[in-house]
């Protein structure tokens, strides 16, 4: 569950030919747009899949643009039409949301799940469309399954982490640890680098904290509205906003910048980071393409660790973005969906995800394959997924109806009333 990213207008993918237009000069604009109103009334036997991919991840642009391509090559009886809501996938007062936007396929997350099931807008997938036990991580399975029926194919696992460098004693236990080893006060550029602005993103971290200390969702459900709120997760969450570096995070301005406290970190302009897994993105990145040699840290100096938000340590819970078809999906709409979702699906395909190309940094989003995090090929480019998998083995799935909606108004209460300045 991520949102921390300038908003975009929403973009449909128009094919491989499309994909030659969108890279074309600026010059070519004009004859470009007539070509694609000749491409689009042309008569075309290929059938339309209109899908919703999850936006907030590393160097997204490229992926859809590869998605597409790559997927009508392999199927090009298929027009894959991908819809891009960066703008406001979590917004639901906006048409763009997810929740108001009509698609074929959707990559839902899981905040969103029993929303959709409750309201019968998604398929109860077929027999023939699950996997053998074993194939997705425990968390990710469980996350697509209601009541006995599984309404997702698993792609995507979301937690948050505690980054820092190697050889540094940084490494707590619980919320208390954290702030002793840090110290507070702390020293310039010594302190904790995390994201404290968005009702999303506030959302997320109260609820992060809620279950490090209550454990289970069922147990902290009663704690899931503003005028129910634990005021004890509260002061949790205001200790670790005083672990950072002046008011880096409490900036609406670098809340906007996906990868601007990761870009921090490579600097070390910061002691220790916090967030997803692909933070490391970032932070490879940064150092690829920005930093002479040696100036910043290297994704090999980086030390991974579980990330406790509460006295009680840490226990680690998983969004899931998992693939859902719409119940509008015609028989003929629904054999291109299980095509796509297939292919999203094949290891080779998530593993050419994961794995960079020349001059890029690995993506380090969490497969919900089990396989690929001992995947030889892919841990030999990307070997923090070995320590990933061991913190997020245990990880609960969440969720409820209207999490989303509740998480986002107390998110919005901590950001007007509690974490001030």
């Amino acid at each position: 569950m991520e949102t921390s990213v300038t908003p975009r207008i929403a973009v449909v993918g128009l094919g491989i030919f499309m994909l030659f237009l969108r890279t074309s000069p600026a010059s070519a604009d004009k004859e470009g747009a007539a070509k694609e109103s000749v491409v689009a009334s042309s008569p075309c036997d290929r059938d339309p899949l209109r899908v919703i991919l999850y936006p907030f991840l590393p160097a997204k642009d490229a992926y859809f643009r590869h998605v597409e391509a790559d997927f009508e090559e392999h199927n090009p009886t298929i027009d894959l039409q991908v819809v891009d809501l960066s703008g406001n996938y979590y917004d639901e007062s906006l048409p763009g949301a997810v929740t108001n936007t009509p698609a074929d396929v959707i990559e839902l997350d899981s905040v969103f799940l029993d929303d959709f099931i409750g309201a019968g807008r998604v398929l109860a997938l077929p027999r023939s469309w699950t996997r053998p036990s074993g194939t997705f991580l425990d968390v990710a399975q469980q996350a697509v399954v209601s009541n006995g029926t599984t309404y997702g194919v698993p792609h995507w696992v979301c937690s948050n982490f505690l980054f820092s460098r190697r050889g540094d004693s940084l490494n707590p236990a619980t919320l208390h640890d954290l702030v002793t080893q840090l110290g507070n006060p702390h020293g310039a550029d010594q302190g904790l680098l995390i994201d404290l602005k968005g009702r999303s993103t506030l959302g997320e971290w109260y609820l992060d904290s809620l279950l490090d200390r209550y454990k289970t969702l069922a147990a902290a459900s009663s704690h899931l509205s503003v005028s129910t709120a634990d005021n004890a997760v509260y002061r949790d969450l205001k200790a670790v906003r005083q672990l950072c570096d002046s008011n880096l995070c409490r900036a609406d301005e670098y809340h906007e910048m996906m990868g601007f406290y990761s870009a921090q970190f490579a600097r070390r302009r910061g002691r220790a980071l916090a967030g997803y897994s692909e933070r490391l993105y970032y932070v490879g990145s940064e150092n690829l393409n920005d930093c002479r040699k040696g100036e910043c840290v290297d994704l090999d100096e980086i030390k991974v660790n579980a990330l406790p938000l509460s006295d009680s340590g840490s226990h680690a819970f998983a969004w899931v973005d998992s693939f859902v078809v719409s119940k509008s999906c015609s028989d003929r709409c629904r054999r291109a969906a299980r095509a796509f979702v297939s292919y999203m699906s094949d290891p080779k395909n998530v593993r050419a995800t994961l794995t960079p190309g020349y001059g890029e940094a690995p993506r380090y989003l969490l497969p919900a394959l089990q396989s690929l995090y001992s995947d030889r090929a892919l841990l030999a480019v990307a070997p923090h997924y070995s320590t990933f998998l061991l913190l997020i083995v245990d990880s609960v799935p969440v969720r409820s109806p209207h999490l989303n909606r509740q998480l986002r108004e107390i998110g919005g209460f901590i950001d007007r009333n509690v974490l001030l300045p």
